[in-house]
């Protein structure tokens, strides 16, 4: 690994709910959710069949367009 670590270029993320004094200075570059119709491309995306726009657009506002969250609501959607 550490041969690797000489020769690649090399991207440390973190994710934290509240922002951490011991993280203070470190350059950060916040992560948003998707626009609407892009969250909405996603589940159709990932989801087989035809997913009722109703329950699409729940989806959507209950996951605040958050690409994990969208993600993880596939499974339920199969």
């Amino acid at each position: 690994m550490a041969r690797r670590l000489l020769a690649e270029s090399v991207v440390l993320l973190l994710d934290v709910r509240e922002r951490a004094r011991d993280l203070l200075g470190l350059p950060e570059l916040e992560v948003t959710g998707f626009r609407d119709a892009d969250a909405h491309a996603l589940l159709d995306a990932v989801t087989y069949g035809r997913l009722d726009r109703l329950v699409r657009d729940r989806i959507v506002i209950e996951t605040r367009a958050t690409r994990s969250r969208c993600w993880s609501c596939r499974a339920g959607c199969r």
